[in-house]
């Protein structure tokens, strides 16, 4: 409500009113762009003769351009998006990007920085988001008022995935919950857009980590889903009620991983919960199911309930001729027989593991199946063909296919190779050793063998150039027992002294063979 001569003030005196004046710098009502026959005034362009009829005189359009754009000059991009809204009569719209802007401060500053989404730009800051928001917001709130709920309902979806992209995740999950709650009014489609919304909201809390809260969202999602008649299916003709399930089982399959290190109780309830529920997707899911419970229930030492489990994901694998599948339920299998002691069992399933590794040509579990078997016959003590097993892993592993290991499986390969061969020789040495006896024969005979190699035979040293068997002889006549041309012992030695250094020599033996016998 300002006079003309303050309107023609503020406009010729703001910065942008640069666009009034020409190329002379002069001021007032002479300001316009003149090329050729016509003159451009803001984005308007009329011709010199137009501009000469009184209702397109410069006063007449500097007063509407004054009305029009001065409420726009020293404005935020924020608060001019607004007064667009209310000047088209959106009120919904103004309210509903007004009150989005102000709760995110909000959020923000009680979240503080630790939380997710502190650093995320505001709506007013982005000018972009701004204009995204104006446009279906508005187009939300003119299908309201033709009473379309389901173009309402798209509107929200799309903004709300537009802010999914954009890693925007307060701005997603506000327009998610405001297109369920658009969901619930339409009554056009048996609640399918519900549950599509339910399902948005589930999967965006599960990227964040709310795995309790999305379960119920996907909960609600199948359970509407299963209900309805006939049948809903997506847009890439998926019937709705798998993919549901296929949701509820990746949640369960998830809650369970996280608390089995505080509860493996809590977490065999969640997995068969996903067990219950794959039943609504296919054999391959159900079987995977029952090869999660089946590893639980291997690591908490419950080795009947994982044969159960593993039987039964071998049964669906083998339905649905999967035979990676195959391949490690035999595995899982084989490893909860060999806990359980059944050895026989243990190694039909190696086999099996085996034969399904040819089947797929897989050089690394072919490696692994071969491996695993060898070690088993070699711990059963079936040496020859723990050999021929281990030999034709370390081929495998140097034939230049395909391998996890590299170096480090070549090296191990070797290694096992050398232990079986070595079992296999050493039970050949003891056949030979007890070979031809009876077996008390051969206990005596191992024993003489033993006590052979455990015998010391120690020479005593000749004393002064005699035997130490000989005693010198008395002389009868009295003499020292010496003829004449002969000799008798050395002079400073005496027989005594000879039995003396024989006793010592004797007892220093023994000290050593004890010596011996100790180490």
């Amino acid at each position: 409500f300002r006079s003309r001569r303050a309107s023609q003030h503020l406009v010729t005196s703001h910065p942008a009113s640069a666009r009034f004046r020409d190329d002379g710098g002069g001021g007032g009502g002479g300001g316009a762009r003149q090329s050729g026959s016509s003159i451009a005034i803001g984005r308007m362009r009329i011709t010199l003769t137009e501009l000469k009829k009184p209702q397109n005189s410069f006063d007449n359009i500097q007063r509407e351009l004054a009305h029009i754009d001065m409420t726009r000059f020293g404005k935020s991009v924020f608060e001019s998006t607004c007064l667009d809204m209310l000047e088209g009569g959106y009120h919904r719209a103004f309210k509903e990007l007004f009150n989005s802007n102000e709760q995110q401060k909000e959020d923000r500053e009680k979240g503080g920085k630790d939380s997710g989404y502190y650093y995320d730009p505001l709506v007013s800051d982005s000018e972009e988001k701004l204009q995204q928001m104006n446009t279906f917001l508005t187009s939300a709130e003119d299908a309201m008022r033709q009473g379309n709920t389901e173009q309402v309902y798209d509107a929200q979806l799309q903004l709300a995935q537009y802010f999914e992209e954009t890693e925007d995740t307060w701005l997603s999950d506000r327009l998610y919950q405001a297109a369920l709650a658009t969901a619930t009014t339409v009554n056009t489609d048996r609640r399918q857009r519900e549950g599509t919304a339910h399902a948005n909201i589930g999967l965006s809390l599960e990227g964040r980590g709310q795995y309790e809260e999305a379960a119920k969202h996907f909960g609600k999602f199948h359970k509407l889903a299963a209900a309805a008649d006939p049948p809903w299916y997506t847009m890439s003709g998926e019937n709705m009620v798998k993919s549901a399930a296929t949701h509820m089982c990746r949640i369960y399959t998830t809650m369970a991983e996280e608390v089995f290190d505080e509860d493996s109780e809590k977490s065999i309830k969640y997995l068969k919960n996903s067990l219950e529920k794959s039943k609504h997707v296919d054999a391959r899911a159900e079987g995977l199911a029952h090869y999660r419970l089946g590893n639980v229930y291997q690591a908490i030492q419950k080795h009947s309930n994982a044969l159960e489990h593993h039987k039964a994901y071998l049964e669906k694998s083998r339905h649905s001729q999967d035979q990676q599948g195959i391949g490690a339920a035999c595995e899982a299998l084989a490893l909860a027989c060999e806990s359980m002691e059944r050895w026989d069992d243990a190694m039909q399933y190696h086999e099996l593991l085996a034969e399904a590794a040819r089947r797929t040509s897989d050089a690394g579990l072919m490696s692994q199946a071969t491996s695993q078997l060898g070690m088993l016959k070699n711990m059963l003590g079936r040496f020859d063909e723990a050999v021929q097993l281990s030999d034709k892993c370390y081929m495998i592993q140097t034939s230049g296919a395909p391998s996890d290991g590299g170096t480090t499986a070549v090296a191990s390969a070797r290694a096992r190779y050398g232990m079986s061969n070595g079992h296999e020789q050493a039970l050949d040495f003891t056949g030979r050793l007890l070979s031809g006896v009876s077996m008390l024969t051969g206990l005596e005979t191992l024993q003489d063998v033993i006590r052979w190699k455990d015998c010391r035979i120690v020479d005593a040293p000749a004393v002064a150039g005699s035997s130490s068997d000989e005693v010198p002889q008395e002389n009868p006549e009295g003499g020292d027992g010496s003829s004449e041309g002969q000799e008798g012992p050395s002079s400073g030695e005496s027989p005594d002294e000879v039995k003396d250094e024989e006793k010592s020599l004797e007892l220093s033996d023994q000290q050593s063979t004890a010596a011996d016998d100790e180490t």
